[in-house]
């Protein structure tokens, strides 16, 4: 997700959507005659002026969004300037990240997924907040080069004027 503002410096990445839209044209994606008007529909939404209009006025109650904010202040950019994703595109409509058989499911084809948006969003900076085990089967799908340090940090590239900041209890987790 993008607005038309996205100035092209920071992508986040999260895990999975915490739950998913119910309603009779979601439950018929299967179908090709409904799924190219509901594609459509969510990325017009997805790309409008007012995309992160549904995060307001709590946009950072989630551990994702405070820790996305703490980055977006060391790059100097505003919500409508970043791009956002989630490895999963799909998850329980109850809500929780996915697990099982509909996780598994996502990797080869999230994993491809995710590559196209990081080619065509063409961010200076991306930040993927997951675990090895969560995100490892998606970044092996996008073909990423996996450089994972054993404090669970993954270092790909640092912009000039970047810092490294420590997240974490008792700053045993550094993210350069």
């Amino acid at each position: 997700m993008a607005e038309p503002t996205y100035n092209g410096r920071f992508m986040a990445i999260g895990q999975a959507l915490n739950g998913w839209m119910v309603d009779e044209a979601t439950c018929q994606l299967w179908r090709p005659e409904v799924r190219p008007a509901k594609v459509v529909a969510t990325r017009s939404a997805s790309e409008s002026p007012t995309a992160w209009g549904w995060m307001w006025p709590q946009p950072w109650g989630r551990p994702f969004w405070r820790l996305v904010r703490s980055a977006m202040e060391v790059l100097g950019v505003q919500l409508n300037e970043i791009a956002w994703s989630n490895l999963a595109k799909a998850a329980p409509a109850a809500g929780k990240n996915p697990w099982s058989a509909l996780l598994e499911r996502q990797h080869r084809l999230g994993g491809r997924l995710l590559r196209q948006e990081v080619n065509e969003l063409d961010p200076d900076v991306v930040l993927l907040l997951s675990g090895r085990g969560y995100a490892g089967p998606f970044l092996a799908g996008a073909g990423f080069g996996i450089a994972w340090r054993p404090e669970g940090a993954l270092q790909v590239a640092r912009p000039t004027g970047f810092e490294p900041a420590t997240f974490g209890s008792g700053g045993r987790r550094s993210i350069h």
